[in-house]
């Protein structure tokens, strides 16, 4: 008979020999450049690889794992993680990769695999060097006539929370405005989130914890925000929120880590539309403290005005949001940057809003959402204060009506004077919007 000590070893090591075997059935054979306004793949490298902006300038990097449930990517002190396959670099929604611009340079790109138990496979390491290029292959057929770009255009929605509650509204309505222009537009327009608290450090202070009657009001706002609002629009398909009002602007950010996440994630889509065919458009149905901050980040990243406007705009119609609601810092940055169209409290202000909305043309939640706006149906907040406008809606409707939109792309005025006349959001056009 075998010492029972003997077999424990065996037994032992038998099962470190399995859990070697288990870390190591999962691997990384390669790494894909993809390109990511087309979803093509561009070349497969091991180890090292060089890819040329000319072919694409917005990319992403594809794992090519085996047996992995999920892969963990570091490159330059950042990591991310990925749980379903493509497993991609910077992400992507169902195979529809999300851009990364990069500028020419070297990047180590670390791929770590790891089973459905949490075992780690061996990580693999991908030297990415980027060159501008030439300008590739010329076209053997180019067209004489190459007629106007046609465009996408990304929307961020921005409401301020404090002090008037007309947000509590023009959120709900703001949306649905944007929506249904991106359903008639098809793939050219699509909301990628919204900002809430983009107003002055001193009054997003207040909704946390200040003690005057417009503070609280502030207060009941932000409440409102988080209990009916975010759920209403979340039923209805938005489902990126980026809540900046526990955060102080950065105008002058060298970093992404020193701005808002709505500050951050707007400049990150703008740097990664320039020299694409997409546009960014940040709707400030309050501030555009968010819209600053991203034009600073960007050109501290070496960007120039030029190349920001071809791709970004501000729309804002509220006198009162500019003056008040926005930074002098940001107005300073912004002010060249935004559409300014006229005031919309005569078109969706107070006492033109629908008193009721469909359940079934919208969602319950939003029905429910909107008759506490209004007042019908209690809320359970302190301090809410009723108030029947969704004028900063307006912004919403015109920064997603494309021909308006490109009819005025380049006509950035002064937000003190002279705006652009819009009178298309109106309460017949809410209506049939909600009901």
């Amino acid at each position: 008979m075998k010492n029972p000590r003997s077999l424990s070893r065996i037994s032992a090591a038998f099962a470190l020999g399995l859990l070697s075997l288990a870390a190591s059935a999962q691997s990384i054979n390669s790494f894909t450049v993809v390109n990511a306004d087309s979803d093509k793949d561009i070349s497969t490298f091991n180890g090292s690889g060089t890819v040329s902006l000319a072919t694409a300038k917005r990319i992403n990097v594809r794992a090519n794992a085996s047996g992995a449930a999920s892969v963990v990517f570091t490159e330059g002190g950042a990591t991310s993680a990925e749980s379903v396959a493509p497993f991609a670099f910077k992400g992507d929604k169902n195979g529809d990769y999300y851009a990364w611009s990069p500028k020419p340079g070297t990047y180590t790109i670390t791929a770590k695999p790891f089973s459905s138990s949490g075992n780690a496979g061996t990580p693999a390491t991908l030297k990415l060097k980027v060159v501008a290029g030439g300008g590739g292959n010329p076209d053997p057929d180019p067209d004489p006539n190459p007629g106007p770009i046609t465009y996408k255009y990304e929307l961020m929605l921005g409401h301020d929370g404090h002090p008037d509650s007309d947000d509590n509204l023009a959120q709900l309505a703001g949306y649905v405005a944007a929506k249904r222009a991106a359903d008639k537009a098809g793939s050219r327009v699509k909301v990628v989130g919204m900002v809430y608290g983009d107003t002055t450090d001193d009054r997003q202070n207040g909704m946390l914890n200040g003690g005057d009657s417009n503070d609280k009001k502030g207060q009941a706002n932000y409440a409102f925000f988080k209990k009916f609002g975010m759920p209403a629009l979340k039923s209805l398909g938005l489902n990126t929120f980026y809540d900046v009002v526990k955060s102080n602007y950065n105008f002058d950010a060298k970093s992404l880590s020193q701005m808002t996440i709505g500050g951050a994630a707007l400049a990150e889509r703008v740097r990664d539309a320039i020299g694409s065919t997409t546009r960014v458009v940040y709707s400030a149905g309050g501030g555009m403290n968010t819209g600053a901050e991203a034009i600073g980040w960007l050109r501290n990243q070496g960007y120039s005005d030029v190349q920001i406007k071809s791709h970004f705009v501000i729309v804002q119609h509220s006198k009162w949001n500019w003056d008040n609601a926005t930074e002098s810092k940001a107005r300073n940055l912004a002010g060249s940057f935004t559409i300014s169209i006229e005031d919309q409290n005569p078109y969706s202000g107070i006492g033109k809003v629908p008193s009721k909305v469909s359940s079934s043309r919208t969602s319950e939640a939003f029905a429910k959402a909107w008759s506490v706006g209004m007042g019908s149906t209690s809320s359970g907040i302190s301090n809410l204060d009723i108030r029947k406008d969704a004028s900063d809606a307006g912004s919403h409707h015109f920064a997603s009506n494309i021909s308006k939109l490109e009819a005025n792309w380049g006509t950035r005025n002064d937000p003190n004077g002279k705006r652009v006349t819009y009178k298309e959001y109106t309460t017949s056009v809410m209506n049939e919007q909600l009901n």
